[in-house]
């Protein structure tokens, strides 16, 4: 015997049709239309084909593209859509390159902020410490 789940006082649809074995199917995932990326530039990326891959009874795009720099690699759609793939990894090495020919702040490694004259609370600073020797562990 089933029982009945009792909504405000109206018996749930779904376990009467399962008590009279009519089952209905609902659409568990909605269809969109295929977009097609071919052609589209992402960062130094141009797509030039689709690759489809079967993993697990799933589905996943991916695409070849064709790097700024000349080289091809295969990246996943949502990678591509999202921005997190931009490049064939040509751009992390620029970047690298950039931010190697940047001086140091004053021959010091970290950029620092000249807090003379300013206050804090009662204690008002008036010069710079000399740096410690702190023994790494």
């Amino acid at each position: 015997m089933l029982n009945f789940a009792i909504n405000n006082g109206a018996v749930d649809r779904r376990y009467e049709a399962i008590a009279k074995n009519q089952h209905t199917t609902i659409p568990l995932k909605r269809q969109y239309p295929k977009m097609d990326l071919i052609g589209q530039r992402y960062g130094r990326l141009v797509v030039v084909e689709e690759l489809p891959i079967h993993q697990g009874g799933k589905t996943y795009r991916k695409f070849k593209c064709l790097c700024d720099c000349g080289n091809y690699t295969e990246v996943f759609m949502s990678n591509l859509r999202s921005g997190y793939t931009k490049s064939c990894g040509c751009l992390l090495k620029d970047v690298l390159k950039e931010t190697a020919r940047k001086p140091l702040y004053n021959g010091r490694k970290y950029k620092t902020e000249d807090l003379i004259g300013q206050l804090f609370g009662r204690l008002t600073v008036l010069q710079e410490a000399p740096p410690q020797n702190i023994p790494k562990w």
